[in-house]
């Protein structure tokens, strides 16, 4: 059994992934041929297993009471949108590119060993890779809402980043979604594609 797999199984344990996912109908080597690269295997097989979804968290609401937040949102990069994820990831490139150099951060993908996002949080945290190198060996990457800077950076894969997060090993200051967190239970929902 492969690492990626392995993980993958350990993911669906910790989050079972949704009964009828939402996935994306364009192939990935339309994809791939889009982006200009490869995307690590170890997403392409959450993407193949998950879909388009969301984790959802038991957040309280000021009575106490638990309500069901979408936390993390996590994009199938195969969608038919009116902007492909390559499109939006160029968009998003150009926009801080025009920004003041203190403002901009670190380089945006296209650009050689730039970060491209794979999930966003409500809280405006934005998951994804330094593409450094061959795809499989990008790391883990997360900008903060507001810093526009490279916050934190971690040598393992998506998968490996979610399973950590749901296990309580933290990478990143993020709010703890493990078994013992106050958001506890958390689920993944499918989410439309859009």
């Amino acid at each position: 059994m492969s690492a990626v797999s392995t993980l993958l199984d350990e993911l669906s344990a910790l989050l079972p992934p949704p009964a009828a996912p939402f996935m994306g109908s364009r192939s990935w080597q339309e994809v791939f041929a889009e982006l200009g690269t490869k995307l690590p295997a170890d997403f392409v097989a959450l993407i193949e297993r998950y879909g388009n979804f969301h984790i959802v968290v038991q957040a309280r609401d000021d009575h106490g009471r638990r309500i069901p937040t979408e936390y993390l949102g996590v994009r199938d990069p195969r969608a038919e949108r009116s902007v492909s994820w390559a499109q939006a990831a160029i968009y998003r490139a150009e926009r801080f590119q025009a920004l003041p150099p203190l403002d901009r951060g670190p380089d945006l993908w296209p650009a050689p060993g730039g970060f491209l996002g794979w999930g966003a949080t409500t809280n405006g945290e934005w998951l994804g890779w330094l593409t450094q190198g061959p795809s499989d060996e990008w790391p883990v990457a997360m900008t903060r809402a507001g810093d526009r800077w490279l916050d934190e950076i971690a040598a393992i894969s998506a998968t490996e980043f979610l399973v950590n997060w749901l296990t309580g090993v933290p990478d990143f200051e993020l709010p703890d979604l493990s078994a013992d967190s106050p958001e506890a239970p958390i689920e993944c929902r499918a989410h439309p594609l859009s």
